[in-house]
């Protein structure tokens, strides 16, 4: 916590510490799924007034029932008639859920994109006492760089979105060098992330994903939520995340060739 709040207060060097700039986060939607950003923003809520901004994602829009179900899902969110799911009960910042084209693959679909939030999002900003400092783990919104009213970007890092199943790779790839190249500061949460940076000619402050322990409490205290873990072998080796074709297979199974005792959990969608 102490790393990302002092790479924020970077971004104002110049003004006294007490004075502390909104800040603009583009991340996933706030409350849908657990993440990383969403976990260290929630614990700056006390010191920074926050406007979460949530995206209509990175993959291409499809003809099959998942994008059928996120459509209606985003539509919700825009005409208000749907609420986040929370994770945890407490603070949350103020959300916002512009109106955004689903796709980005051409320099028409990126323009209309600039267009849609730099006016939905320009109006409000321009209300703040002072330009935000904005917070971004996505690379579809660099072309809002210079648009939106803005004392310092960040960008945070979180993953190679070149490798996720179904992206526009070479759309996302030339986003995320421009707003690398752009970003004031940029964040990343491993050592492989942070070289990738480097090739694109920026140095990255290393931030690396952790484990809260008060999560992960031992089950026989909450029982009734785990029953699928019930007469397996213990200890349990336990993955928890999204589970698609970048999990390294091999590296399960040799894990598990290796075990002796215990059993590999992989828990997530």
């Amino acid at each position: 916590m102490q790393a990302i709040d002092s790479s924020i207060k970077r971004c104002w060097k110049t003004e006294p510490m007490s004075q502390t700039p909104p800040l603009l986060v583009f991340a996933d939607d706030w409350g849908r799924h657990p993440s990383s950003c969403q976990y260290l923003i929630g614990h700056l809520l006390d010191r920074y007034d926050i406007y979460w901004v949530n995206t209509i994602g990175m993959r291409r829009p499809r003809l099959d029932l998942a994008t059928l179900s996120r459509s209606f899902e985003k539509l919700g969110s825009w005409l208000g008639t749907s609420k986040a799911r929370q994770e945890n009960a407490g603070p949350r910042p103020r959300v916002l859920s512009p109106r955004m084209w689903p796709w980005f693959s051409s320099k028409l679909d990126r323009g209309l994109n600039r267009r849609l939030l730099g006016w939905q999002l320009g109006s409000l900003l321009r209300t703040l006492p002072e330009p935000p400092v904005v917070v971004t783990t996505i690379p579809i919104v660099a072309d809002l760089i210079g648009v939106l009213p803005a004392r310092r970007w960040v960008y945070y890092c979180v993953d190679d979105f070149a490798q996720w199943p179904g992206s526009d790779t070479a759309a996302l790839g030339a986003m995320e060098e421009r707003l690398v190249n752009q970003a004031d500061v940029v964040i990343a949460v491993s050592e492989t992330l942070r070289d990738r940076i480097a090739a694109l000619g920026k140095t990255a402050r290393l931030l690396t994903h952790g484990v809260e322990f008060e999560a992960w409490e031992p089950a026989e205290k909450t029982p009734a939520l785990l029953p699928q873990l019930e007469g397996l072998e213990r200890p349990l080796i336990v993955f928890w995340g999204l589970i698609d074709q970048r999990m390294d297979v091999n590296l399960v199974n040799r894990v598990a060739d290796d075990l002796t005792s215990g059993t590999i959990v992989l828990a997530g969608p």
